[in-house]
């Protein structure tokens, strides 16, 4: 093989020539030039293709030298062919190709994803053609090529606004003289069959490129949980602001929800967007919110985005009775068998709801009702039939003598006035085994027994 230096100095050399050349008109072919000018054309056309071919295949070489400079003679040559031509969808289609099944893709990622962060046109053509791409995977690779778009995807951290101006790599400049505040987004549909370098210049065409490549990507069948749950993590922060038309996410989102566990918790954030500010109407929403909290969810990773959100949903003081107070009670349930950090998290959760609806105080005064003669039905998912209002916090009370000072004090505060301020809830969601360890071992109190055994095992016989 070539040595590497020659390799290097000469994909280096030529994308100035070819430059010079596509500013010349030399690769243009017409009935004015003579039969000698277009059979040029003709060669110069057959040799900037296997250059081109040459460089897509470099992209992968072992050294990172020849990566770098195959990567950036490519961009090069798309530019000069942008300028003088149109822009080269077929090579920029081939570079995305080559990255995405490249074995050096993960050092090639991060090189293009700083390009389509940083130039505006560049990361229209990549939204436009990225499904196309996809499109031509065989079905046993289409995981890993799913896996790899999504994080691209997901890597992009520029958007196009009326405000933001633009940063373009080979597309001209606007002039100016387009007014697009007074025009409506154009309607979702299929991309056009040929674009044009002025596309890249209007807003709104990057917000509509922009949503019909997600719209496109969130149809191909998610198979992994992996995925789904990326997508779900950016959904209300990368996509959701960005659409031209979010309510056309309505049914991947209730399907989501409706899916249950780890994934409902992470649709949440979404369907919270969609209600809030585009109007979804989803009559069940609390109610399958309320079968959410299950043991699992004290576990989970999210258990802290989950609790906050579910704050957020109850908020509102024109709740009905019922629904606040199987909330407040099926919260408290979990507290008997949820691990400290969990508890803490739910405690002032509990505490700031009653404070909100006095309505519910009921439940901290009732002092008739016992452990056994609960009304509460915790396997019945419709809070309007749990009987929560007929119940009491008795958990809370049972909490007072709790092994862990942290917890027992928050417990301790429904016994005290409650003409109080609520609780800051992110001060207390972010606590997990390592920062209660943190607390008790750097903390001035430390958690006690009741009493002082003098067997470990006492009462061991009674276990059999």
């Amino acid at each position: 093989g070539k040595n590497v230096e020659e390799i290097y100095i000469a994909t280096a050399a030529i994308p100035p020539i070819f430059k010079k050349l596509f500013e010349d008109g030399s690769f243009e072919r017409s009935q004015k030039k003579s039969n000698a000018q277009n059979q040029v054309a003709s060669w110069l056309l057959k040799n900037q293709s296997r250059y081109v071919s040459a460089l897509l295949n470099n992209i992968s070489h072992a050294h990172t030298k020849i990566q770098r400079t195959s990567f950036e003679s490519l961009l090069d040559i798309i530019k000069s062919e942008s300028i003088a031509i149109s822009f080269p969808v077929k090579t920029y289609k081939s570079l995305i190709i080559n990255i995405l099944k490249s074995s050096q893709y993960q050092n090639l990622r991060q090189g293009f994803m700083d390009k389509l962060n940083q130039y505006d046109d560049l990361r229209y053509y990549f939204y436009r053609e990225i499904n196309k791409v996809l499109e031509t995977v065989d079905s046993e690779d289409l995981p890993q090529w799913h896996e790899r778009v999504l994080a691209m995807l997901c890597d992009i951290e520029t958007f196009v606004t009326k405000d933001s101006g633009f940063s373009f790599f080979c597309t001209p400049q606007p002039d100016g003289n387009e007014d697009e505040s007074m025009e409506e987004i154009p309607e979702v549909t299929e991309p056009k069959s040929k674009t044009s370098l002025l596309d890249a210049q209007r807003p709104n065409e990057h917000k509509r490129i922009f949503s019909i490549c997600w719209l496109a990507f969130l149809k191909i069948p998610i198979k992994s949980d992996a995925l789904y749950k990326t997508i779900l993590e950016n959904m209300h922060v990368k996509i959701i602001p960005h659409l031209s038309q979010p309510t056309k996410l309505i049914d991947f989102l209730t399907d989501s929800y409706n899916a249950g566990g780890v994934i409902s918790i992470l649709a949440l954030n979404s369907l919270f967007t969609l209600i809030n500010e585009h109007n979804l109407d989803y009559p069940e929403f609390y109610n399958r919110l309320y079968s959410l909290l299950d043991m699992n969810v004290t576990h989970s990773k999210y258990r802290a985005r989950f609790f906050k959100m579910v704050n957020l949903f109850l908020t509102s003081t024109y709740l009905p009775v019922y629904l606040v107070a199987a909330f407040a009670k099926r919260l408290s349930r979990l507290c008997l068998s949820a691990p400290p950090a969990a508890i803490i998290n739910i405690i002032p959760l509990v505490f700031n709801l009653l404070l909100r609806h006095p309505q519910c105080l009921v439940l901290i005064h009732r002092m008739d009702t016992s452990v056994e003669g609960d009304a509460f039905d915790f396997n019945e998912i419709n809070p309007e039939k749990c009987g929560a209002l007929q119940s009491s916090l008795w958990e809370i009370q049972g909490l007072t003598n709790h092994y862990l000072p942290r917890v027992s004090k928050l417990a301790l505060a429904f016994s005290e006035s409650l003409a109080v301020a609520p609780y800051k809830l992110d001060e207390y969601l972010d606590h997990s085994y390592a920062t209660l360890f943190n607390d008790e071992e750097y903390g001035d109190e430390v958690a006690l027994a009741d009493s002082v055994k003098k067997e470990i095992f006492d009462g061991w016989d009674a276990l059999f």
